[in-house]
């Protein structure tokens, strides 16, 4: 198994040339991978933009608590202690 972990310049002293070109091989295969997960976190910020147009286009909620709760979740939720 290769490492694909880029290789650090010796301090002090140039990198060697097939260092240099080893890391120039991973970085290429590192950006492909890279370039698919940013394409794909795209389409997912796509996905929720119209997810939030279409419950914008649906109107308000009518069946939410007046503190903006839904009916649902409010004998879920229970206040602070002290509170009661």
């Amino acid at each position: 198994m290769k490492s694909e972990i880029h290789r650090k310049k010796p301090r002090g002293r140039p990198m060697s040339t097939p260092t240099s070109r080893a890391n120039g091989r991973k970085s290429v295969v590192r950006s492909k991978v890279e370039h698919v997960f940013g394409h794909q976190l795209e389409l997912v910020g796509d996905l929720a933009g119209l997810l939030r147009l279409a419950a914008a286009a649906e109107g308000p909620d009518t069946k939410k608590a007046p503190d903006g709760l839904p009916e649902a979740s409010r004998s879920t939720v229970r206040s602070p202690a002290g509170d009661q």
